[in-house]
C-alpha cells in the first residue's frame, strides 16, 4: 500500500473518467451489506425464544422496505447532501443536509464521491458516481434499523414499530451518519477515525435496543413511584407518565421520602380493556417444569442461528470492504483485517466458553470435566470480532487486527454477563453488548493502533483518544432521542405487548 494516500470520504473533483472496477466493486459490496439482513433474521430467529422467532424473521426485511422508502424520500439528503443552513458559531460544521435536489434521487449524479487529500482541491484515490455511493449508504441505513428491529420484537406492536423506525431513522441515524461521515460532520472535522460504523451503526442501534430493554421491563413491571414533599404528595405513574398531584387531607411529616413498587405484569386481556382473573398461587415448581424453562432459554434453532452468522460473516466484507469505496489495496486491507478479527473473536469466545464450563463443573463436581463447544458463543465472539474491527478496518495494519478480535470478544463477553443479568434482561439477543460494546471498544483500540499514513489526519494520540471520546457522545444522545420518541409513539395507546414479558 503506497505510504503517501490518504482518505477521507467526500465529494472530489470528477476525474476524466470513472473506473469500471471501483463501481463493480461497490455493487457487490452493496449487496453483500444486504445478504447481512438475510443473515441477522436467521441469527436473530435462532437465538431467540419460540414465541418471537417468526417476528424476528419477518420484521428485519420489513425494516428494510421501509427504511428503503425513508432513503429515497429524505433520508440520504438529511444525511449527506450540501447544507443550506451555516451558523458562524460553528464555522465548518454542518449539522444535517438541505439539498432539494437530493429528495426522491432527483438529482444525484453531479456530485461525485470518493477519496479525496488533505485538502479539498487534491485526490489521491478512486472516484464511484454518487449514485452508487447513494445505493451503498441506503443498505447501510436498512442494516442499522435492522438491528434495532431485532431488539424491538415482542415488546411493540408492528404498526407502531414502523412509525417509531421512521422517526429514528429521520432524528438519529441521519444526524449521526452525517457527523461520522460527511466531511463537514462535527465528529468528521475533528479528526474521528470510523472507516466503517462503529458509531453510527453499531454504537447507535445497541444504544437505542438497550432504551427498548429498559422501557420495555418498565411496561412490564408497571412500576410508580410516590414522592413526598412537605405535605404535598406526587404520584408518577412510569409506565404511562401520568401524574397526579393532590394535597394530602391529613398533615404530613416534613422531609422528602419516595417509595417505589412495583406491580406484577399485565395479562394481554388486561392491555386490552379486559378485566383480568385473579392470578393463582404459584405452586411448588415439578422437576418437569423446571425442565421447560430451561428449555426456554436455550436457542430456538442453532442451525438458524449458525447459518446467520455465516451470512453476516461473508456480508461483513463487502461492509468494511466497500467502505474503501473502491476496489484497491484498502479494500483488501479491510477484508483481511475482517478475516482476521473474526477468527480470533470466534476462538476466544469458545475458549471463554469452555473456561467458564470447566469452573462450574468443578465447582459442581470434580468428576465431571468434560464439556463440549458451545455453537452460542463461538457466534457471539465471530460479531464480536466483527464489529470491534468496523472502525478500525481501513485504519489499522493486518497485524493488529487480532488484537481487535479478542478484545472485542471479551469486553462483549463481560458486558453480556452484567447487563443481560442485572438491568437488561429483555435483551435476550445481545444487542446491546455485542454491538454498542463491541462498537465502542473498537474505536477506542483505533486510536492505539491506527497507523499515521493510513489517515487522514496528523493527530497525537491523545488527541486521538480526545477525538474517539467526541465520537462516541452519540452513545448518550441516541439513547436520549430513542426514550422520548418511543414514549411519543406509546402515546397513541396503551396496548404495548410486554404484558407478554416474564420479568423474574
Amino acid at each position: 500500500m503506497a505510504t503517501d494516500e490518504v482518505f477521507t470520504f467526500g465529494p472530489v473533483p470528477a476525474a476524466p473518467q470513472k473506473n469500471g472496477a471501483d463501481v463493480g466493486w461497490m455493487m457487490v459490496s452493496s449487496a453483500l451489506v444486504l445478504l447481512m439482513i438475510a443473515g441477522l433474521c436467521l441469527h436473530f430467529s435462532g437465538i431467540s425464544r419460540p414465541q418471537t422467532t417468526l417476528t424476528l424473521v419477518r420484521l428485519p426485511l420489513i425494516t428494510t422496505a421501509v427504511v428503503g422508502c425513508i432513503w429515497y424520500t429524505w433520508g440520504y439528503s438529511l444525511a449527506f447532501s450540501p447544507a443550506t443552513f451555516s451558523n458562524d458559531t460553528f464555522a465548518g460544521i454542518s449539522w444535517y443536509g438541505g439539498d432539494m435536489k437530493a429528495n426522491a434521487y432527483l438529482d444525484i449524479t453531479a456530485r461525485p464521491v470518493g477519496i479525496q487529500g488533505p485538502d479539498s482541491s487534491s485526490m489521491t484515490g478512486p472516484k464511484i458516481p454518487e449514485m452508487v455511493y447513494v445505493f451503498y449508504q441506503g443498505m447501510f441505513a436498512c442494516f442499522t434499523a435492522s438491528l434495532v428491529a431485532g431488539g424491538a420484537a415482542g415488546k411493540m406492536r408492528v404498526g407502531r414499530f414502523l412509525l417509531f423506525i421512521t422517526l429514528w431513522v429521520t432524528l438519529v441515524y441521519c444526524p449521526v451518519a452525517r457527523w461520522t461521515w460527511h466531511p463537514q460532520g462535527w465528529s468528521k472535522l475533528r479528526g474521528a477515525m470510523d472507516f466503517a460504523g462503529g458509531t453510527a451503526v453499531h454504537v447507535c442501534s445497541g444504544s437505542s435496543v438497550a432504551a427498548f430493554a429498559v422501557f420495555a421491563q418498565i411496561e412490564a413491571r408497571n412500576w410508580t413511584a410516590s414522592v413526598t414533599f412537605g405535605n404535598r404528595m406526587v404520584k408518577l405513574d412510569v409506565k404511562t407518565w401520568r401524574i397526579w398531584r393532590w394535597i394530602s387531607s391529613s398533615p404530613l411529616p416534613r422531609g422528602t421520602e419516595v417509595e417505589l413498587t412495583a406491580t406484577p405484569p399485565e395479562t394481554v386481556s388486561g392491555v386490552h380493556g379486559i378485566v383480568p382473573t385473579p392470578q393463582q398461587q404459584p405452586s411448588t415448581p415439578s422437576p418437569e417444569s423446571d425442565l421447560e424453562i430451561q428449555q426456554a432459554q436455550l436457542p430456538y434453532s442453532i442451525n438458524h442461528m449458525v447459518l446467520g452468522t455465516a451470512l453476516l460473516w461473508i456480508g461483513w466484507f463487502g461492509f468494511n470492504g466497500g467502505s474503501a469505496l473502491g476496489a484497491n489495496l484498502r479494500a483488501v486491507s479491510a477484508c483481511l483485517a475482517t478475516q482476521t478479527a473474526a477468527c480470533a473473536g470466534g476462538t476466544v469466545g469458545l475458549l471463554l466458553q469452555w473456561g467458564l464450563s470447566r469452573l462450574d463443573r468443578m465447582a459442581v463436581d470434580p468428576a465431571q470435566l468434560f464439556h463440549t463447544p458451545s455453537m452460542q458463543e463461538f457466534c457471539d465472539g465471530v460479531i464480536a470480532g466483527l464489529v470491534a474491527i468496523t472502525p478500525a478496518a481501513g485504519y489499522v495494519p493486518v497485524k493488529y487486527a487480532s488484537i481487535f478480535g479478542v478484545v472485542g470478544a471479551v469486553v462483549c463477553k463481560i458486558l453480556r454477563m452484567i447487563f443481560n443479568t442485572f438491568l437488561l434482561r429483555e435483551d435476550r439477543l445481545s444487542v446491546f453488548a455485542v454491538h454498542a460494546g463491541g462498537g465502542a471498544t473498537g474505536m477506542l483500540l483505533t486510536a492505539f493502533f491506527a497507523k499515521y499514513a493510513l489517515i487522514e489526519s496528523s493527530l497525537e494520540r491523545d488527541e486521538k483518544l480526545t477525538t474517539v471520546v467526541l465520537a462516541m457522545q452519540p452513545l448518550a444522545s441516541t439513547g436520549t432521542v430513542d426514550l422520548w420518541t418511543e414514549r411519543w409513539v406509546l402515546a397513541f395507546g396503551k396496548d404495548i405487548h410486554c404484558a407478554q414479558t416474564i420479568i423474574r
